[in-house]
């Protein structure tokens, strides 16, 4: 009820604020997971198990291997896919969320400075709102 008193411009900045935010947070959980998924799988399968092997370490699983048992052991994927075909999708997804993560950070900076930008404008119109109706007082 109190969303029909406000005035149209209030309820528009206050849309436009919500929109801004559920976008900004859905690319910057979809920034985290190709993070996840590229940069840090790569480091972790090419670089760091490599390592922990050579230094005598006991061998640790890697994200490789992670994806493989999720993919074809929980989900039944291995009906349609056999092991060749996955690593080949498995590295060209590792690529692609690197080549993705470097799209989503820019994005999501630009999303969060135009959230901050719409709360404040929303936030300066709700002061103004208030030492009007105090004014009328």
């Amino acid at each position: 009820m109190e969303k029909s008193h406000q005035p149209s411009s209030e309820q528009e900045m206050d849309s436009d604020f919500r929109r801004n935010y559920r976008l900004w947070r859905i690319v910057a959980g979809l920034r985290w997971f190709a993070l996840v998924v590229g940069p840090i799988a790569i480091f972790v399968d090419d670089f760091l198990q490599p390592w922990i092997e050579q230094s005598g370490l006991p061998n640790v699983i890697t994200m490789e291997d992670l994806t493989r048992w999720f993919l074809l052991d929980i989900l039944p994927l291995d009906l349609w896919i056999d092991f060749e075909l996955f690593l080949r999708l498995y590295h060209t997804f590792n690529k692609v969320a690197c080549v993705l993560l470097l799209v989503l950070i820019p994005w999501s900076i630009m999303l969060k400075r135009k959230t901050k930008g719409a709360a404040r404008n929303l936030a300066f119109h709700e002061v103004r709102m208030t030492l009007e109706a105090e004014e009328d007082v």
